[in-house]
């Protein structure tokens, strides 16, 4: 979804609970951006780029992968994956 003069980061999204009947129950995700990793999150529960980034779900950069080993970020949390099949590294 664009809109003329907004770019992605600049719209607000929320996400919200209803009933069967389609009444509100409650807010999930409350007011927020298009980055935000909340929304990014539910994403895939919806199988849906809500947000119009390209990706569905929180976003990773591989940050460097020498060796059995990688650090990857997603969102703004960093991890260490395994490069190749077998126990991940702690």
């Amino acid at each position: 979804m664009t809109l003329p003069g907004k770019t992605r980061l600049q719209i607000k999204y929320t996400v919200w609970s209803t009933d069967g009947n389609g009444n509100y129950i409650a807010n999930i995700i409350g007011v927020v951006s298009g980055s935000d990793s909340s929304l990014e999150s539910i994403e895939t529960t919806f199988h849906q780029d809500l947000n119009g980034d390209g990706v569905i779900g929180v976003p990773t950069t591989v940050i460097e992968s020498l060796g059995s080993t990688k650090l990857v970020e997603v969102g703004s949390n960093y991890f260490l994956r395994a490069t190749v099949a077998g126990p991940a590294p702690s």
